[in-house]
């Protein structure tokens, strides 16, 4: 039980940045654990340039919820404008009308006014299994590779592309052990019927709160998240696994949405620093009621789009057609010197496809497991739910990917959609995504040959994942490598893997995070460089870079994909491995 005053944060989170004005804001969460009868603190944020003799701009806290005894305090930075050269500003939090003290000032820092943003994307920042988090020394090494390029030059923004935590022990809590196993006497109808009792509500709602406040404290994340603002999406691990993908019958059953609400109110306060009734006010989120979709630009000539892939998402559809519509609006609302567009699609839109029969599974890989859920990065609590209520594992886990049969005309849809975009606005379009625990590049091209810096239709595909969690088995991994065969979209595209950006290879089953830089002028590429893990169990995270390098639309002889980036030790170029 943590004691009165106990305070968890800061955590910094980008808001905006405004290429037109060079206005940059950001937010910091802090939250207070209150006494018996307690109020919300007073607080108030002070920043400056490092260095500056002027006193502090200052900003109240907002209180955003009260939740388990525990305050969400809100405090907006900025506008902070950028300026002729980059610089770092100092931030703290302290006591309204008092000083805070110099060993509490954060630094973060602000680029200069048209130069390109160097930012971080990662995903998959937790594990299934105690083991495997001993095995790999949890998530701090492939942090502290973060953080040390923080140091060697500034990140701008950290962009995590999904399972930010893993919720899944939810379903270890003694009611819910109780509601699916039907130890209850009723029946699995009934059980889908039930009214969810209060106490178990407030048991919900206690695991998804310390869960985050467990999460958030861990060593080196916690640090990168007080000094480099984040922006966020969910995928289902943030709710618990397959969230979307379940029948009816279960998904809006009252237990599944008593869980959902107790995930989604962490969620908006955690990852968003806000609630759904602010959301839009707060952070500009777009999208139908109930969803959270964001739009940032990421300095003065890349956005990047996340839309809500979960909050809607059913056995009929990731998106629906309102948030289409929604983020069609967006995009076309973009400044007009954007030039390349990153989409935050948590689960690949590309990837090898998935033999639909367990037993060829079995067969090709000599496994006894369920193969297909290991395939898919599936916990075993989905099957565990599934098999209480009659429904097979092997569908569901399937319907979870852009590749199953009812998201097919839906992903061409989006493309086409995408591939519009880009060809009235001759904007690149680059889709960035997680959930799948290997490091990978995949496409989209015209049908037609046409070459890339010319094709509206080729949207590169980075896969960044897990920096935390453990890759799938190497039979597995061959598998999909074996699978990775070009196949037409509908009449106008074609998707495959490129192997030639991971040494030759399609997948590669280590952690990872990206780096992404450039686009610094119209018609500059945007590099993606890939920080593959090099140990597993090294606690310092050596890394070995690999660069995808994306031309701008229209640029002429732009670069298209290099070997492994010959990057050296602790520096910006030079030989082979990252030893850093």
């Amino acid at each position: 039980m943590a004691a009165p005053g106990t305070t968890h944060g800061p955590y910094l989170r980008l808001t905006s940045y405004k290429p037109d004005s060079n206005e940059l804001r950001l937010s910091v969460l802090v939250v207070v654990k209150l006494g018996e009868g307690q109020s919300p603190p007073q607080l108030t944020l002070h920043w400056r340039d490092v260095g500056a003799a002027e006193a502090s701009s200052t900003s109240p806290a907002i209180h955003l919820d009260t939740w388990g005894g525990w305050a969400f305090m809100r405090l907006n930075m900025g506008p902070l404008v950028c300026g002729a050269a980059e610089r770092k500003v100092e931030y703290a939090v302290a006591s309204a009308g008092a000083e805070p003290a110099y060993s509490a000032r954060q630094q973060v820092a602000v680029a200069a006014a048209g130069a390109a943003w160097r930012w971080g994307f990662y995903s998959c920042n937790g594990f299934h299994a105690k083991k495997d988090e001993e095995k790999f020394k949890g998530i701090a090494p492939l942090w502290r590779d973060v953080m040390r390029e923080h140091a060697k030059a500034p990140l701008h923004a950290i962009v995590g592309g999904g399972d930010q935590l893993y919720c899944d022990p939810v379903w270890k809590l003694p009611a819910l052990v109780e509601w699916t196993s039907g130890e209850n006497g009723l029946d699995h109808n009934e059980r889908l019927l039930a009214d969810v009792d209060p106490e178990v509500v407030t048991a919900i709602d206690e695991y998804y709160l310390g869960a985050y406040i467990k999460h958030w404290s861990s060593p080196v994340w916690s640090d990168a998240l007080a000094a480099v603002p984040h922006i966020m999406s969910w995928d289902d691990h943030d709710i618990f696994d397959g969230w979307g993908s379940y029948p009816d019958s279960m998904q809006k059953s009252p237990m599944f949405q008593a869980v959902y609400a107790g995930a989604r109110r962490a969620y908006a306060l955690f990852q968003h620093h806000t609630t759904w009734e602010r959301a839009t006010s707060d952070n500009d989120c777009f999208g139908p009621p109930g969803t959270m979709s964001l739009c940032v630009c990421l300095g003065p000539h890349t956005a990047i789009v996340m839309p809500d892939t979960r909050a809607e998402r059913s056995r009929k559809h990731i998106l629906s057609k309102a948030a289409h519509e929604a983020l069609a609006a967006r995009l076309a609302a973009l400044p007009p010197n954007i030039t390349h567009l990153v989409v935050c699609a948590p689960v690949p839109m590309v990837y090898p496809e998935i033999p639909a029969s367990e037993s060829i599974f079995r067969f090709l890989t000599n496994t006894s497991t369920s193969t297909v859920a290991q395939t898919l990065q599936k916990t075993g609590m989905a099957a565990a739910l599934y098999s209480q209520f009659g429904t097979g594992e092997l569908y569901d886990d399937i319907l979870d990917h852009w590749g199953a049969s009812v998201h097919v005309s839906e992903k061409e849809r989006l493309l086409t959609s995408l591939a519009g975009f880009a060809a009235q606005r001759k904007v690149r379009v680059t889709s960035v995504s997680g959930d799948v625990h290997v490091a990978g590049v995949g496409f989209f091209r015209s049908s037609q040959p046409t070459p890339k810096e010319a094709d509206p239709r080729y949207i590169a595909q980075v896969i960044s994942s897990a920096i935390g969690n453990t890759p799938p088995p190497p039979a597995i991994v061959k598998l999909l490598k074996a699978s990775a065969e070009d196949r037409p979209v509908g009449k106008d595209f074609v998707e495959g893997m490129d192997a030639s950006v991971l040494g030759g290879s399609p997948l590669v089953d280590k952690r990872n995070w990206c780096l992404v830089e450039g686009g610094a002028a119209p018609g500059a590429p945007l590099a993606f460089t890939l920080r593959l893990e090099v140990s597993v169990g090294d606690d310092q995270g050596n890394t070995q870079a690999y660069k995808l390098e994306v031309p701008a639309l229209g640029s002429a002889g732009a670069a298209q994909t290099s070997k492994p980036a010959p990057l050296a030790a602790g520096g910006g170029c030079g030989r082979g491995v990252l030893g850093c």
